[in-house]
């Protein structure tokens, strides 16, 4: 097995997987999660049918939108980000309480100053879904 849980274990060059602290994977534990009042919601307008190429990275499936104008954004307080690609892992990158979910999507969103935003989200066995549908069929 190569996932999340071993990639230490891969590569000398990856011994700081096991070390650190705030990098991937993560364990977010629900019960030490704070809740900040502060924060404003994340708002998202992305377009309904757009044109992405569909890529086999090796290590992950991504889909890469237009490099320039993406295909939407998302606002985090007074900051733009815009949505230039989107892949997954399988089995999960993270975990909550310890459970790893099958599959994890992450929306990658950059600013005009080249800061990224990610927005990760969990994939449970279930109804297929519907995007990950109509992809497939391009």
């Amino acid at each position: 097995m190569n996932g999340p849980e071993k990639w230490a274990s891969l590569s000398p060059n990856y011994s700081l997987c096991n070390m650190g602290k705030a990098q991937a994977p993560i364990n977010i534990v629900t019960s030490d999660v704070v809740l900040n009042n502060k924060l404003k919601p994340l708002n998202a307008e992305y377009q309904d049918e757009v044109d992405g190429i569909l890529t086999n990275f090796g290590f992950q499936i991504a889909i890469v939108f237009d490099k320039i104008k993406g295909i939407g954004d998302i606002s985090i307080g007074m900051r733009n980000f815009t949505l230039k690609s989107m892949h997954w892992h399988a089995p999960a990158e993270h975990t909550i309480d310890g459970i790893r979910y099958p599959l994890e999507g992450h929306l990658v969103h950059y600013d005009k100053d080249g800061k990224m935003s990610l927005v990760a989200f969990f994939y449970e066995y279930g109804r297929p879904d519907a995007f990950i549908k109509q992809a497939t069929y391009i």
